[in-house]
Formats: C-alpha cells, sequence, structure tokens
C-alpha cells in the first residue's frame, strides 16, 4: 500500500487510531526535560522547558479526546473515563510520593533539591497524595513536577461536560477564556513588576485547561483541519525558529500564551503525516516511549537529587542562569536519573497500571447492562 492510500485508510484517519509519531515526540521530550534539570541552561534552554509542559497539555487532549463520553449525561461512559484516568495518574503519584518519603526518611538533606516541604509535613504530603496541588500550594513542595498530575486531573474533570456533545462553540470559549485569564494574570504582573509562575496555584489549572482544551478541540476537528495542511509546514518551521530564540527572554505565562497554540500547530503537522513517517519508526517502541513518558516526567526529580546528592553534583535547583560547564557527574547523574526513570515507569505500567485496567474492564463488561 502507498504512502497515500494508506494516508487516506480509514485505519490512519480513525478517532480511535494511536498516533505513533505523536508517541515518540513525548518520550523524547520526557528524556529532554530531564536533561534541562540536570544540566540547566548550559545545554538547555530554560524557557524551552516550560514549552515541553504545555506541549504534554495539549497531546493530552489530543490523545483523550476519543475516550471522553459523547454527552455528559452519558453516566456510564464518564464514569469510565474517570476511573481510567484514575488509574493512570493515582499509580504514579503515590509511588513518587512513597518514593520521596523514603528518600527524605534516609536522608533529608538529599530532597533540597526538589523541595520537599517541612511546614506542616503530613498536611502537604497527604494533600500531594489527592493531587490537590492547585489548591493547596504548600503541597506543591512535594515533588515539584506534581503539579501537574494534579492540573491535569482537575482539567479532564472539567472538560467533560465542555466536550458535551463535541459542540465546538464550548471549546472554543474555554480556550479563548482561559487565554484571556492568563492574559490579565501577565498584565497584572507586569504593572507590579512580580511574574506569577504557571506552575502553582489557579494558574497551573488554568494553563493546563487552555492546553488541554487545544488538544481536544484538535482532535475533534481533526479531519476539517487537514485543510489547512498547505499552512502548517512553514507556520511549523517559523514558528520553532521563534519559540527557540526568544523562550529565553520571555515570562514562563508569556510562554504558555504564545507556545500552546504554536505547539498544536506542530502536532497538526506531525499527526496529518502519521502515515508517511510510520515507516521510519517502530511502532512498538514509539508506543512504550508514550506510554511510560508521563511517568519519566513525573519520578525523574526524585532520582536527580538522590543521586546529585549521592554523587555532589550540583543540581539546577541550585545552579544560577549562567552555570559552569557541563561536569562528568552532571552526566553521571544524568544517564542514572534516565535509566532509573525509565525502569521505573515501565514498571509501574505493567504492573500496576496495566492489571488494574484490565481488571476493571473485565468487571465493567461483566455487570448487566
Amino acid at each position: 500500500m502507498s504512502a497515500e492510500q494508506l494516508a487516506a485508510s480509514p485505519e490512519i484517519t480513525a478517532r480511535s487510531n494511536r498516533f505513533y509519531v505523536i508517541d515518540l515526540l513525548r518520550g523524547i521530550f520526557s528524556i529532554l526535560v530531564i536533561a534541562g534539570h540536570v544540566f540547566s541552561s548550559s545545554v538547555f534552554v530554560l524557557g524551552a522547558q516550560g514549552m515541553i509542559v504545555d506541549f504534554f497539555f495539549v497531546v493530552s487532549g489530543f490523545v483523550l479526546e476519543p475516550s471522553y463520553p459523547k454527552s455528559a449525561r452519558d453516566i456510564k461512559k464518564a464514569r469510565k473515563f474517570v476511573v481510567r484516568r484514575m488509574v493512570r495518574l493515582w499509580p504514579l503519584t503515590i509511588t513518587a510520593l512513597l518514593l520521596a518519603l523514603l528518600v527524605y526518611a534516609i536522608e533529608p538533606q538529599a530532597t533540597q533539591f526538589y523541595g520537599t516541604s517541612t511546614n506542616n509535613f503530613w498536611f502537604t504530603y497527604l494533600s500531594a497524595c489527592l493531587l490537590l496541588q492547585v489548591f493547596v500550594q504548600s503541597s506543591y513542595y512535594w515533588i515539584g513536577t506534581l503539579w501537574s498530575s494534579s492540573s491535569m486531573w482537575f482539567a479532564n474533570l472539567i472538560a467533560i461536560p465542555v466536550l458535551d456533545n463535541r459542540k465546538n462553540w464550548k471549546l472554543l470559549a474555554t480556550i479563548a477564556g482561559s487565554w484571556l485569564v492568563m492574559l490579565y494574570f501577565f498584565w497584572s504582573a507586569d504593572q507590579a513588576g512580580v511574574y506569577p509562575t504557571p506552575s502553582t496555584g489557579y494558574l497551573a489549572l488554568i494553563r493546563t485547561i487552555f492546553g488541554f482544551c487545544i488538544g481536544l478541540y484538535l482532535r475533534s476537528n481533526f479531519e476539517k483541519l487537514r485543510n489547512i495542511n498547505w499552512l502548517v509546514s512553514p507556520a511549523t518551521a517559523a514558528s520553532a525558529l521563534i519559540l527557540l530564540f526568544a523562550s529565553e527572554y520571555l515570562e514562563p505565562v508569556l510562554i504558555t500564551l504564545v507556545a500552546a497554540p504554536i505547539i498544536s500547530v506542530c502536532v497538526l503537522f506531525f499527526a496529518h503525516r502519521e502515515a508517511q513517517l510510520r515507516n521510519y519508526i517502530s511502532p512498538k517502541f514509539a508506543s512504550f516511549a508514550g506510554r511510560i513518558s508521563f511517568g519519566v516526567y513525573l519520578l525523574h526529580p526524585i532520582f536527580i537529587a538522590l543521586f546529585s546528592y549521592i554523587i555532589k553534583s550540583q543540581s539546577s535547583v541550585e545552579a544560577d542562569s549562567h552555570p559552569p560547564a557541563v561536569t562528568l557527574q552532571q552526566w553521571i547523574v544524568y544517564l542514572l536519573t534516565v535509566i532509573c526513570s525509565v525502569t521505573l515507569a515501565s514498571m509501574i505500567s505493567n504492573r500496576i497500571e496495566n492489571p488494574i485496567q484490565r481488571r476493571y474492564s473485565a468487571w465493567a463488561k461483566s455487570r448487566p447492562q
């Protein structure tokens, strides 16, 4: 079958199709996040780390859209979706927090690298376990990356009525509203001269909803958006260059305001070329990379903290904006962190998440209609 025939086939254009190119990008970007946190701006533009997080939000919406109920009144499918998201998020969250607690118990000084909260210790810890970081800001200090689990969980729930009957006006209104709210935050902060970080508090939730709903819109209008294919390639190249050179000079909120829409163009670029690009990648490996990408992102700060403390390497948390040259110790920390994060994320997926998903599916099928 030719590439043109493959691109037009139902298997490639179906809403339930898995996009292996997107999966592969998710895996690559999760590894790049580790590089950014270990090496800081020595080898990685700091602003690009924020753009990668926005990429994950957009792609999450793009990937999850077919799983959403067609109507908020479809209680059965809505319940199934919520349970599947719980199984996806909570095993990773609980494992990360148990590992963080273990590291803290063995050597409290090691946890300074990912900012374990010592104020209201157990309250913040339990809040983090319940994914309440966006509402209990002090719990953010239990592993900085957990904020994305919290904001993603609530964004997933909020999107159920927003995506009701696939009405585009609801999605577009949510996207526009969240963009305007972030713009207001940025304008207010600019007036005060103090810029908020879009990874804490309600601003983190608004940021997640913004990117997530863009992803939902892309997937629900995937075929219609083929009509702008002629614009996607030059727009992708131009926007990538702009962000690469400009992100270092933009405030975090402004990066999200600009990056998420541009990332959506990039996602379309690769998704519409899935058939052609699939010939050059291994679907099995790409699927594996996509499946563990979120776990790698979530778990890696703990391993960075542990190995940095053991090897006495300077972490990016303590580095200034112009850190020294990359050291051998940093490379060791990076490689060990990648290996351990990938291994543990894979184990959680295979040993915990997948078995629970299968048991829930079997139980749901066994119930009378």
